[in-house]
């Protein structure tokens, strides 16, 4: 009897060998880094949490690379991000508004809704502009954010639509 392989949470199998299995274990990666990104949003940090979303949603990139194959550069990923989420000014707003609000006694309770649901909506949708631009054999070298800024903002809209209540 044979034991089914399992791939440990978060990280994709180095090895995939259809585009459905590559699709599904992308998904995997977008679901658990978007998880953590706002986990992340919960440190109570001013600014500190940005870092390590933003660090988070790179490293996410970088497990998508690897699934579809492709070279990672960092330089590149850590600007496409900063391209991205910069480039989407509501969502830049309530990171760093929600993170520096943070610090102030009692009002700095909201921030803590605000900045896990903008950090996991903006990682979700970086990876919905990542996951099908990899698999129709897109590289970061060839990425153009610009041309993706609508995208992302759509992205960003269906993932706040996920988490709002029934």
């Amino acid at each position: 009897m044979s034991t089914p392989q399992t791939t440990p949470v978060g990280i994709a199998p180095s090895v995939t060998t259809t585009p459905e299995e590559r699709l599904k274990a992308a998904q995997h990666i977008v679901t658990i880094n978007s998880r953590w990104a706002a986990g992340l949003g919960l440190i109570p940090l001013p600014l500190i949490d940005w870092a390590a979303i933003t660090g988070m949603q790179v490293r996410m990139l970088h497990q998508l690379c690897k699934n579809y194959s492709i070279p990672f550069d960092q330089g590149r990923a850590v600007r496409y991000v900063g391209a991205l989420v910069g480039g989407y000014v509501p969502t830049v707003l309530g990171y760093s508004l929600g993170s520096l609000i943070k610090a102030i006694p009692i009002v700095g309770g909201a921030a803590f809704i605000a900045v896990p649901a903008a950090a996991y909506a903006t990682t979700y949708a970086l990876g919905e502009v990542f996951i099908p631009f990899f698999a129709t054999g897109g590289t970061l070298a060839t990425f153009d954010p610009a041309t993706f800024q609508a995208v992302f903002a759509d992205a960003i809209q269906r993932a706040k639509a996920s988490q709002a209540p029934a």
